[in-house]
């Protein structure tokens, strides 16, 4: 038995790491995209697509590949387990940002305020003010799909929390797959080169005290539709084994409030 939990420990810290390298994949990808010059143009002259289009479409192509992969070897369940697991632990490093944001409002508020400092630890009180915005930014954006994990949006309840089990899930299963999922594709593909104009320039803050990341806040957009994409197809999978009757994936429809 405590060899199995090992493995399975093992098996999920692993999945972490592959779900965590294709959210990097985005970063990655807009960083090759900053170069214009040397190997990475002559490449890009070399494909018979642009570096845009191809770099918008290898993320989905890796991992629709691993999810066919890892439904053969875990199964609808197993799967779905792994996701949520991620998806826990990464909502929980998330979460920090707002006991973070708090600490450094209310440094500069005092500093600012009460007593006049122009900087604090030798950095500018814009650049503190900034990094406000930003971690509000990441605390929504990278914190979304561990609130979708655990049913946390707002939701229109006037049918769904007294409606049966089974129709729960089919209102989770046609909503992830008609509305989450091209909903999180649109985002993807309209940010794309909102997003990659930004890496081309490194584009940073208005001040010129501030922080010259802007960049990476709004990395944070297509993070942010990869990561409830990835969510939705396991809120499609706890769907269907409802529907056929797994016992914890019941439970947690029935969590949700109400149904029998």
């Amino acid at each position: 038995m405590e060899n199995s939990k090992t493995g399975e420990s093992a098996g999920q810290t692993s999945w972490s790491a592959v779900m965590l390298a294709l959210y990097a994949l985005t970063g990655l990808i807009l960083w090759q995209m900053v170069s214009q010059s040397g190997v990475l143009s002559g490449l890009a002259a070399a494909l018979p697509v642009s570096m845009p289009v191809l770099s918008l479409f290898v993320p989905i192509i890796v991992f629709g590949l691993f999810l066919l992969v890892s439904l053969k070897k875990d199964g609808l369940k197993g799967l779905a387990d792994r996701i949520d697991a991620f998806h826990d632990r990464f909502g929980k490093y998330v979460a920090w940002l707002s006991f973070i944001l708090l600490v450094v409002q209310m440094v500069v508020v005092l500093a600012r305020y009460l007593y006049g400092a122009p900087n604090i630890l030798a950095l500018p009180v814009i650049m503190w003010q900034e990094s406000i915005i930003y971690m509000h930014g990441f605390l929504f954006m990278l914190g979304a799909a561990y609130t979708l994990r655990h049913d946390g949006h707002v939701r229109v309840d006037i049918f769904y929390r007294e409606a049966p089990i089974s129709r729960k899930a089919m209102v989770n299963l046609l909503g992830a797959l008609f509305l989450l999922l091209p909903m999180c594709g649109t985002i993807w593909a309209v940010s794309w080169t909102y997003v990659a104009s930004s890496w081309q320039i490194l584009e940073g803050s208005r001040e010129t005290s501030g922080l010259q990341a802007v960049f990476l806040l709004k990395t944070a957009i297509p993070i942010f539709a990869i990561s409830m994409a990835i969510q939705g197809i396991s809120m499609i999978l706890r769907s269907l084994l409802a529907l056929k009757g797994d016992a914890d994936s019941v439970e947690r429809l029935r969590a949700s409030g109400g149904g029998h």
